[in-house]
């Protein structure tokens, strides 16, 4: 029996904010910690592909330096990437990135994992 549905590379996204979704704009997927990439401009109640996989550069807290492999999150107040952790994980610094930069770069959806506590 074949289970594949799709390569999992896209997902079908539809804007239910009311306000355009640009190109290239970084998208929090429901509730479940996924982020997305959107394509194309989405418009209002139109349905349109997020890539959820690859390296992509984002916009950034411009306070904030970041270290390859530091696990970012979104900043639901600048819309940005940051270190401070929050309940949306966006996933890895691909690259540093210093204070002045505007943008980071970052692997998307594939966060450092953390082990808390430690087994005997």
């Amino acid at each position: 029996m074949q289970t594949l549905v799709q390569n999992g590379k896209t997902i079908h996204y539809q804007n239910t904010s009311g306000e355009l979704i640009p190109s290239g704009t970084l998208v929090v997927i429901g509730t479940g910690g996924q982020v997305g990439v959107a394509q194309t401009d989405i418009g209002p109640n139109a349905t349109a592909a997020l890539t959820v996989v690859g390296v992509h550069r984002l916009a950034k807290n411009p306070d904030e330096a970041f270290a390859q492999g530091d696990t970012l999150y979104y900043d639901e107040g600048t819309k940005a990437l940051t270190k401070v952790p929050s309940t949306i994980p966006v996933g890895a610094a691909w690259a540093d990135a210093v204070t002045v930069d505007p943008l980071g770069v970052v692997k998307i959806n594939a966060a450092n994992v953390v082990v808390v506590g430690g087994g005997d």
